[in-house]
């Protein structure tokens, strides 16, 4: 999961940085960047921060947000690290903070609404707000937090949805769908991954409720361009159909990151590790099936 909105005023924002070391990265510099002015990192699993730490340490942040949320992972605390050397700013992400307020431009968030155990629920969503576009950028978050978003009486209507914790059933339930009431709904998700994401439940909501779809694992990067009134996307949306079941016991989160491994070697790396001369990409489930460990230079997860 990744976003970056080029907002009208000039400014810029991010919200994660996806599972990968550089890809982010490499989409910013492409755009012509050097500064990101808004940084959001929703909540701190891997599939949204593995990217933090290189947005971090080559670029300027103006304003760095995250919910109260820590995590034990090393790509957490290596996030930790590089905000520390970038010096930039941080306030914690929570309901009723709000970056931007300008005549036609809003940008704020909708929750997290109280502290919550589980690491999805913290997720921070914000809602952006341009002239009579709206966009709703739902994390992680799933039911306890959705139901807390309503209670909290928050305006969620929102034309956008980038749907909650890439199309899981525990996310996006019909009360909160109906809330948000969409036009358009973008699924960030991996392509063929084995949660089963996104889920026939959710699928079928949102063409039960004439949502266009757009999914990042069959149309790759999408790019959704508004004037004030009108929206432009770059692909063509998505057709209906029922989805692949989940595998029986999938991996981890963190057990599906892209690490990698050398032709002979017996250990496995994160992207730029010294020791890696050649680079062979495998999730950290495969090199372990494999019977590699973990670098101890670059501390991949475990």
């Amino acid at each position: 999961d990744s976003i970056i909105a080029e907002l009208p005023n000039g400014e810029s924002l991010l919200i994660d940085a996806g599972p990968s070391e550089s890809t982010t990265l490499d989409y910013i510099k492409s755009l012509g960047y050097n500064k990101i002015d808004y940084v959001v990192a929703t909540h701190p699993d891997a599939d949204h921060i593995t990217g933090m730490p290189a947005v971090l340490d080559n670029l300027q942040v103006g304003i760095f947000y995250m919910p109260d949320k820590s995590h034990t992972t090393k790509i957490y605390e290596r996030m930790l690290d590089s905000l520390l050397s970038n010096g930039c700013k941080c306030i914690y992400a929570s309901a009723g903070v709000t970056p931007v307020v300008e005549n036609d431009l809003y940008l704020c968030f909708v929750a997290p609404n109280r502290v919550y155990s589980d690491n999805n629920e913290a997720s921070a969503v914000v809602k952006l707000v341009y002239g009579q576009n709206s966009f709703l950028f739902a994390a992680d978050a799933e039911g306890t937090s959705e139901l807390d978003m309503i209670s909290a009486g928050h305006n969620l209507n929102a034309d956008v949805l980038k749907v909650g914790h890439h199309g899981s059933e525990s996310s996006t339930s019909a009360v909160f769908l109906q809330k948000v009431s969409p036009k358009y709904a973008v699924i960030s998700v991996g392509t063929g991954n084995r949660y089963g994401h996104p889920t026939d439940a959710v699928l079928s909501l949102l063409n039960n409720n004439g949502i266009e779809v757009y999914r990042t694992d069959l149309s790759g990067t999408i790019v959704v361009t508004c004037d004030g009134t009108n929206y432009t996307f770059n692909k063509i949306k998505s057709e209906y159909a029922p989805n692949a079941p989940p595998a029986e016991n999938p991996p981890t989160q963190e057990s599906s990151v892209q690490v990698y491994k050398t032709k002979t070697g017996a250990k496995y790396h994160l992207d730029g590790c010294s020791s890696l001369k050649s680079k062979i990409p495998v999730t950290v489930e495969q090199a372990k099936s494999e019977g590699l460990t973990p670098c101890a230079k670059c501390n991949p997860p475990a």
